[in-house]
């Protein structure tokens, strides 16, 4: 298999997106992935982000979202209004900016649009479409003050509804947003 067959069979997964670390993890050289985005395989799109130049046969908003994280570093995650956002339980109050959590500093510079927040290292960390996330009763909790309460009980109504939260979290939710 070639060092791009080998890209591809793992990108799909990841909304068509490669990193420097993960083509590591692949076997690959680093300078793989700079190789094939001059030869017109891969689009960089930020440092030590690379996706495919071929069109996915999936679009929406989930791509934005994964990138965003990748866009940030290897231990980021989805934020907040973000997770909700991006699961479709709460429409963003801005969708122009994606909230992202990140423990330690932020050693690099990120695109306009990516709020960057502080995240404990020890929290607990979800996967939602293939995107690393904050857990949805822990994104609930995230939002209290920068979204209206009864958007937030709604939001942790669906979530129960799509199973995201259990019958305790869903309660803790609503304790938790209820003012």
């Amino acid at each position: 298999m070639t060092a791009y067959q080998t890209i591809y069979e793992d990108s799909i997964d990841r909304h068509g997106l490669v990193t420097t670390a993960r083509a590591r993890e692949l076997g690959l050289a680093p300078n793989t992935l700079a190789l094939l985005a001059h030869r017109g395989r891969l689009v960089h799109v930020g440092r030590g982000v690379y996706r495919l130049a071929v069109p996915l046969p999936f679009a929406g908003e989930i791509p934005a979202y994964a990138l965003a994280v990748e866009q940030v570093g290897t231990d980021a995650v989805l934020w907040g209004e973000s997770v909700l956002a991006m699961l479709g339980l709460l429409a963003a109050s801005d969708p122009s900016r994606i909230h992202v959590g990140l423990p330690g500093r932020l050693r690099r510079c990120v695109p306009e649009g990516i709020v960057v927040h502080p995240f404990p290292v020890d929290a607990a960390v979800a996967e939602y479409e293939g995107v690393r996330a904050q857990p949805v009763a822990d994104a609930l909790l995230a939002c209290r003050g920068a979204v209206m309460p009864d958007r937030l009980l709604g939001a942790a109504k669906k979530a129960r509804e799509q199973g995201y939260l259990t019958g305790r979290e869903y309660a803790a939710a609503r304790k938790a947003v209820t003012p």
